[in-house]
């Protein structure tokens, strides 16, 4: 059954007409043009996107306008309001990265 398909395949590929050298390399400039086009429509879809949605945020009040953000002493951002989780259970402050301990050891139940 599986000899019989190959041997079937193979035939039908002799009766294909393959492009030319030169139909070959038009076709694949082709593609390749098209997909640049397609990159740069999507990038600059993208970034009105981005543009727009960050825009909504800040007439909504949710982040403050990026003239706002920016500070020379942070090198651009300012982190002072920024806390992280650490996995052990502690809490990093960006201000000073002062590292708050907490216990996370389980302790047994009696």
């Amino acid at each position: 059954m599986i000899k019989n398909y190959l041997k079937n395949s193979f035939e039908e590929l002799t009766k294909v007409t393959w492009p030319t050298k030169n139909q070959a390399v038009k076709l694949t400039i082709i593609v390749l043009i098209f997909c640049i086009i397609t990159a740069l429509f999507l990038g600059v879809v993208d970034y009105l996107f981005n543009q727009g949605y960050n825009y909504l945020l800040r007439v909504a009040g949710r982040i403050a306008p990026p003239s706002e953000i920016m500070t020379e002493e942070t090198g651009g951002i300012d982190i002072s309001n920024i806390e992280l989780e650490e996995e052990a259970g502690g809490t990093i402050d960006a201000e000073g990265l002062e590292i708050e301990e907490t216990d996370t050891t389980d302790k047994p139940t009696e």
